[in-house]
């Protein structure tokens, strides 16, 4: 309504006739029906392929339906390719038509597919550069076939340094690099960025630019500035978000010279945090923190501060900030920009798989049970960098100390949800092991023993909350025990939490664990022993009652402590496998030597046989008694045997162990 207001303003309607003048002096129809005539005869004239291209988007829009039947679109879908064929390069470049291609890429048939591939495969890189037309090349990446793929990759060889720059082509470029590239061509495209002294001297043993750099030293310094005059422009125009450059960063850091290397964390510094969702992206911004000083780290601290829980619950982000942990002296600062960003959404974090992990680094750096060993690997990387002087383990005990009120309080107010939730279980043990004697310490510890026994679903009885309970109760043995005691005096109080929980499998191995514990009082332990065997049970027994009641038995009676418990159970139940394989090996050595003695029985038997037939030759006139003799012998043999002979076969032993029996 207000755009036709504005539209018509300043034109006036003649007298008597049915057009309008502008202010420019143009005559135009007054009538909409004939002002739209006119529009299409103007564009008719501009452009050659109007009619194709108003019958394209007329057999587009029923073709694009999504839920519409392949039968029903495959016959609209061939007629539009049968009437762009031969003209798609001329109608590709325009806005419209380019949409008309993208679902005809999307929807056709594989031979339609081709016959579309075979007209554009000349044009991929002037495709990659146009306003409309760029989303073209990315659809047949998407839906074409792997030789496809591979031609339009194999395209842009020789062109990279200068798609790299434009701003249309390089989101092409690193689409194609990151997800369909093989190993060889992103190889291939990376070496471009290391001028021809590389191309000429590489070998199929130097792939990558450090071997080239160590096969080939008098050549570094070639390489190196090629690269500088290459990355230089992308920095100054802030084109550093794609994986294909953070590969080349890292690569050229690796090799640099101590001055190259300043100077490009000079110009990356405040770059980096459009760097670390990437892998490369990720290491080179290690390598960066490791040789920064003070106040270089401390600039890229404050441009990371906007995006602290992004970084948190990326899977190469949360590296980058536990190297800044590792790195930083300055704790103040690291609370300031990081720690304080991060309490803000502590919740969220610790129910986050990645977030949990970053909130893990601090109560327990380093920890493989929690940290994959390359990771390790990369964190172990940063020691003994020379801007870094503070004690790693002082440096931990500083963080912590800015951050164990917020995990206390978060533990305090979240109790039940983190310890029935699977993993996050975990962080509630590492977060009462690390913050002993912190303020808040006691609440968050009361409110775990709350959570264990009140409630509908108690911590004792859920899969994940009783396995918590057990690592918090022997990771105390040896020290005060507040956690196991606390717990025990709320289960000895409350005889109707005592009968719920020894009426539950995981609550028997729970009290197990209490029972076994040396940091409560033997004669306390003594007492709830004699009041679990006075207890029965209304429904069968489980594995978890048998197991409590012989531990109980055996504490009440003044006896050690059955060797085999659960946590022993467990552990022969995860070297189940080997002992199985000890045994098949023993079982295999065993038939092996019975095979041998059966063999060496039958050699004996052969050479009594072979003395038997040589004195019946020698003897010819006792012939008739050696008979009587070999008669006799058979006929013994034949009695029942009362021991077996160590002379017999298996299976003679088997049959004469039957015939005792």
């Amino acid at each position: 309504k207000f755009g036709m207001k504005k539209k018509w303003d300043g034109m006036k309607k003649k007298d008597g006739a049915n057009t309008l003048q502008t202010k420019k002096g143009k005559t135009l129809p007054a009538n909409h029906k004939e002002q739209r005539v006119l529009r299409e005869e103007r564009k008719r004239v501009a452009n050659p392929n109007f009619e194709l291209v108003k019958e394209l988007k007329l057999l587009w829009e029923g073709a694009r339906e999504k839920k519409m039947k392949t039968s029903e679109r495959m016959p609209k879908l061939q007629q539009m390719v049968d009437l762009a064929k031969g003209k798609l390069k001329d109608i590709i470049f325009q806005h419209d038509s380019a949409r008309v291609i993208q679902c005809m890429i999307r929807y056709a048939s594989v031979s339609m597919r081709q016959a579309i591939f075979d007209e554009l495969k000349e044009h991929v890189l002037e495709l990659c550069k146009s306003k409309y037309s760029r989303h073209i090349v990315p659809k047949l990446l998407q839906y074409g076939t792997r030789a496809q793929r591979d031609h339009i990759i194999t395209t842009f060889y020789g062109h990279v340094r200068k798609l790299i720059r434009q701003r249309i082509a390089n989101e092409i470029l690193s689409s194609a690099y990151v997800d369909y590239t093989t190993s060889k061509q992103r190889s291939a495209l990376v070496k471009e960025f290391y001028g021809p002294q590389f191309a000429v001297f590489q070998t199929e043993d130097v792939m990558t630019l450090q071997e080239f750099v160590e096969a080939y030293p008098d050549k570094k310094q070639y390489v190196t500035k090629h690269i500088k005059q290459t990355v230089s422009p992308l920095l100054e125009k802030g084109l550093c978000r794609h994986e294909i450059v953070h590969r080349i960063l890292l690569d050229y850091i690796r090799v640099a010279d101590d001055e190259d290397v300043a100077e490009l964390i000079e110009s990356t510094k405040e770059l980096l945090v459009e760097m670390v969702h990437t892998r490369d992206g990720s290491a080179f911004s290690l390598e960066v923190l490791k040789n920064s000083n003070a106040k270089t780290r401390k600039i890229i601290l404050r441009s990371f501060k906007p995006y602290i829980a992004k970084m948190c619950m990326d899977q190469h982000g949360m590296i980058v900030l536990m190297a800044s942990f590792e790195v930083v002296d300055d704790t103040v600062l690291m609370n300031k920009t990081i720690l304080q960003e991060m309490m803000k959404i502590l919740f969220d974090l610790a129910q986050d798989t990645q977030g949990r992990k970053t909130l893990l680094h601090i109560v327990a750096p380093r920890d493989t049970k929690y940290f994959y060993p390359q990771i390790i690997q990369k964190l172990s990387a940063l020691d003994g960098n020379k801007h870094s002087k503070k004690d790693m383990s002082l440096r931990y005990s500083e963080l912590l100390k800015f951050a164990a009120p917020q995990f206390l309080q978060l533990v305090e107010e979240h109790a039940h949800e983190l310890c029935c939730g699977g993993e996050e279980a975990l962080l509630v043990v590492e977060v009462l092991k690390a913050c002993k004697g912190e303020k808040g310490y006691d609440a968050a510890l009361n409110a775990v023993v709350s959570a264990c026994i009140d409630g509908e679903t108690p911590i004792f009885d859920d899969a994940s909350g009783h396995r918590m309970l057990k690592k918090l109760i022997e990771g105390e043995s040896g020290t005060e025990g507040l956690f196991t005691n606390a717990l025990f005096t709320s289960v000895d109080d409350a005889d109707d939490v005592m009968q719920r929980m020894v009426a539950s499998n995981r609550g028997c191995f729970v009290l197990v664990s209490v029972i076994e514990s040396d940091t409560v009082q033997k004669s306390k332990r003594v007492a709830l022993a004699k009041k679990v065997l006075s207890m029965t049970l209304e429904e069968d027994e489980t594995s978890g009652w048998k197991l409590l009641v012989k531990i109980a038995t055996a504490l009440k009676e003044g006896k050690k402590l059955p060797k085999l418990t659960r946590k022993d159970g467990n552990k022969s139940q995860h070297n189940n496998k080997s002992q199985k394989n000890a045994e098949k090996k023993e079982m295999e050595e065993e038939e092996e030597a019975e095979e041998e003695e059966e063999a060496e029985e039958e050699a004996e038997e052969e050479a009594e046989e072979e003395g038997e037939e040589e004195e019946m030759n020698e003897d010819e006139d006792n012939e008739g008694e050696s008979k009587a003799e070999v008669e006799n012998s058979k006929d013994g043999d034949e009695e029942t045997p009362t021991e077996a002979s160590p002379l017999m076969t298996r299976a003679q032993r088997r049959r004469s162990g039957r015939k005792c029996k």
